[in-house]
């Protein structure tokens, strides 16, 4: 069989490989969550950090075994993405820095040892994933750019750029950063998935695919099938994403980051594809390893959701909140709230979300777009023709399928639906299966009125998630239903 990634072999469904000892695999049915979409908003951000680990030669034995069933179940045939909601946090663990990061722990900010100031910088990237505290930003980018002022061919800290870089959003400074770390060390598969994340996150799809498949030739790990999980997604093969997905969080040590991480995206991809109990157990594995996993609880929360248990689902999203965990618990319990008659609870909820929102952008974040986007549908502000240009500008910058998503939906709320057809058309054409994108595109199909094509996207959105969206799940029905009222649609 072929190693070779193509564009094919990724449009092309996989036979899902069936682990005996996987406790997510289900006999019926197979699915994916939010590429970064999730609740009515794009989930905002997945840093790409994780603590560095070292190579040695049960890694090395263990890749050949790998690279060898990759080649058998046809896993090396597909790849890639950064755990960006979105950025991957295996990327470090690959960097090739030889100590842990609490090595730089107490060191003088002024440090004049750029393998120290580069730890320093990777170590606030850390800190960042595991606090929250996007301020820690600053510290990171003061550290790096130190440590290349000591030594400008610094291959950790160029890599600590990268990652800092796409974390900020900024994601055509991540693949110059990407590239100029290929020169110094060609193949490096931290540098290979940054790279790959840049290209998916400005549409160049067809060369992250290229780039994935370097990277997995040179070392089929977690880091490496969780891109081919995405590069599956993206393209619409949701078992092969299910799958490679899976190898991802089975090569990572349990506990550690990437175990975590790629335990709550596979957990994610099972939900938001109708795999509820596969999900849960997902979730389940990922707290057993880290009891407080924000990921993984706000996941349950939406499992509860979808079983209906609402009051289960708004105890843990109201604690969530209160930890300020992410956006969309902010807004799914807003939505809740105003569902159920309470609306200065549902205010409470999308301050938060706003709060969370502005601490993304004081770390240096580029958040216009779904900044945009939130000032429309959750603070009432009027979808003018600055707030769709400022969303215009937003998408040149990073013309990714999410951001599609975004600008689709500021452009409806600003009535030009046919420029909103254009957007969706766009995000959808590489046959990506979300629920968030088929809502989208029947409700702007029924805003062009094209109600046949606003029921088939309404339809595949509830057959992909029932409970997709607290709000947007009731809009789907209630158009259905009156869209179905029409003449046949055969």
């Amino acid at each position: 069989m072929s190693d070779r990634l193509t564009e094919q072999d990724l449009t092309s469904p996989t036979p899902d490989v069936a682990d005996p000892n996987d406790e997510t695999v289900s006999p019926i049915g197979r699915s994916l969550r939010t590429l970064m979409l999730s609740g009515g908003l794009i989930a905002l951000l997945v840093l790409i950090i994780a603590r560095v680990a070292l190579v040695d030669a049960s890694d090395v034995a263990r890749d050949a075994a790998d690279r060898a069933d990759a080649d058998v179940s046809g896993i090396a045939q597909h790849a890639p993405r950064t755990l960006l909601d979105r950025t991957d946090p295996v990327g470090i663990a690959d960097s090739g820095v030889a100590a842990d990061f609490e090595a730089a722990a107490g060191v003088p900010a002024t440090v004049d040892d750029a393998d120290l100031s580069a730890r320093q910088g990777l170590s606030a990237l850390a800190e960042v994933r595991e606090t929250g505290e996007f301020a820690l930003f600053v510290d990171a980018q003061s550290a790096l750019d130190r440590a290349l002022a000591l030594d400008p061919k610094h291959v950790d800290a160029t890599l600590g750029q990268g990652l800092l870089a796409l974390a900020r959003h900024d994601f055509v400074g991540g693949r110059d950063w990407a590239e100029q770390a290929l020169v110094l060390s060609p193949n490096h598969p931290t540098a290979l998935g940054l790279l790959v994340d840049a290209q998916v996150e400005l549409g160049e799809l067809s060369a992250a695919v290229e780039t994935a498949q370097r990277m997995v030739n040179r070392r089929p790990d977690t880091a490496a099938f969780s891109r081919i999980a995405y590069l599956r997604e993206l393209h619409g093969d949701v078992d092969g994403a299910v799958e490679a997905m899976r190898r991802a969080r089975d090569g990572a040590v349990p506990g550690t980051e990437p175990s975590l991480w790629t335990g709550a995206q596979l957990g994610d991809l099972l939900w938001r594809h109708g795999r509820i109990d596969d999900a849960a157990v997902a979730y389940q594995r990922v707290l057993a390893e880290s009891p407080g996993d924000a990921a993984a609880r706000e996941g349950l929360a939406r499992v509860a959701l979808s079983r209906g248990d609402v009051d289960e689902a708004m105890d843990s999203l109201t604690d969530l909140v209160a930890e300020e965990a992410s956006v969309d618990a902010a807004l799914t319990l807003a939505a809740l709230h105003e569902k159920n008659g309470r609306p200065s609870e549902a205010t409470d909820a999308i301050a938060v979300a706003r709060a969370i929102h502005e601490s993304d952008v004081a770390g240096g974040t580029d958040m216009e777009l779904p900044l945009v986007r939130f000032e429309i549908e959750h603070e009432g502000k009027p979808a003018d023709a600055q707030r769709v240009a400022r969303a215009r500008t937003a998408f040149e910058r990073s013309p990714s399928i999410i951001n599609g998503l975004d600008l689709a939906w500021v452009e409806l709320h600003a009535g030009n639906v046919s420029e909103a057809g254009e957007r969706i058309a766009d995000a959808m054409a590489s046959g990506t299966r979300d629920p968030q994108l088929s809502y989208a595109a029947g409700v702007i199909a029924d805003a062009n009125d094209d109600r046949c094509a606003a029921i088939e996207h309404l339809r595949a959105a509830l057959a992909m998630q029932p409970a997709f969206s607290v709000a947007g799940a009731d809009v789907a029905r209630a158009r259905i239903d009156a869209l179905s009222a029409g003449p046949d649609c055969r």
